[in-house]
């Protein structure tokens, strides 16, 4: 999903952002949108839906039906879940067996997950390797901004093939590979909010991962949604097109362009 930049402030309210499909309705909560502290809201058609809220510095997850999504609560079929709490983290439902926190390390990054299956556990092991690839790539390419590729890309994503910006998507683009030096914190949520692949909510947030995400056939694909996920949490970056909404994201001027997420991930996928 994508939403208002993390860490960005209004007031004192610090966004959250995500990665959405093209059919995602979004809802603005204040002067944020795509969901914001406390909480994430989202929904459509007048109806909103939270998902939790902010105790003591934890983000607990709500289990009002009243709360939940726009189709009037609950899908059918789906019992209302119950919460509980596992050492210091809250959760919905019944942890299954199958389920293993841990953490992995391909030898420069580490990758902590909750929630996660071992098979999952290998997808997204894989895809922050990637991503980390991909980023390496596009800070090799952006440094020579007149080469064909990357005067391209740098136009279709920002607008504009100056030095000056090239400069700027280089600088943006190192602080997310940075944290790839480190550790990278992802958590596995079960159930599909629509098409949503993934969010975070603030700048402490884990990256938060969805089944479409996992549905994705494309490696490269899973590795652009977590360098967009990224770009929130340790960048800050906004939400302010998406890619696959056309007409908006070649709409953004240079200085949005270069405060949205999704134009540093398609930069980078499109320098490969």
């Amino acid at each position: 999903m994508d939403a208002m930049g993390l860490g960005a402030s209004t007031g004192g309210t610090a966004a959250a952002g995500a990665e959405y499909g093209a059919t995602d309705m979004r809802a603005h909560v204040g002067p944020h949108a795509e969901g914001a502290h406390p909480g994430i809201k989202r929904g459509g058609g007048g109806t909103k839906r939270r998902i939790g809220n902010i105790a003591s510095g934890t983000f607990v997850r709500t289990s009002d039906p009243q709360q939940q999504g726009a189709a009037g609560g609950a899908q059918a079929g789906q019992p209302t879940a119950a919460t509980g709490h596992d050492s210091d983290r809250a959760f919905v439902g019944t942890r299954s067996s199958n389920l293993a926190d841990r953490t992995t390390s391909d030898g420069t990054t580490s990758v902590r997950m909750e929630d996660e299956t071992d098979a999952q556990a290998l997808v997204i092991a894989a895809a922050v390797t990637r991503a980390r690839e991909i980023l390496d790539n596009a800070l090799s390419q952006v440094g020579s901004p007149t080469a064909p590729k990357v005067s391209a890309a740098l136009q279709a994503n920002f607008q504009s093939t100056e030095a000056k910006t090239a400069t700027e998507v280089s600088s943006k683009l190192q602080k997310i590979r940075d944290a790839f030096n480190g550790t990278i914190p992802v958590e596995v949520e079960a159930e599909a909010d629509g098409t949503t692949r993934a969010y975070v909510y603030m700048i402490w947030s884990d990256i938060h991962l969805l089944p479409p995400w996992f549905a994705d056939p494309s490696a490269d694909g899973r590795a652009r949604t977590i360098i967009h996920e990224c770009s929130h949490k340790y960048t800050g970056t906004d939400d302010k097109a998406y890619h696959w909404d056309t007409a908006k994201y070649g709409g953004l001027s240079t200085k949005d362009a270069l405060n949205n997420a999704d134009s540093f991930a398609w930069f980078c996928i499109d320098v490969l």
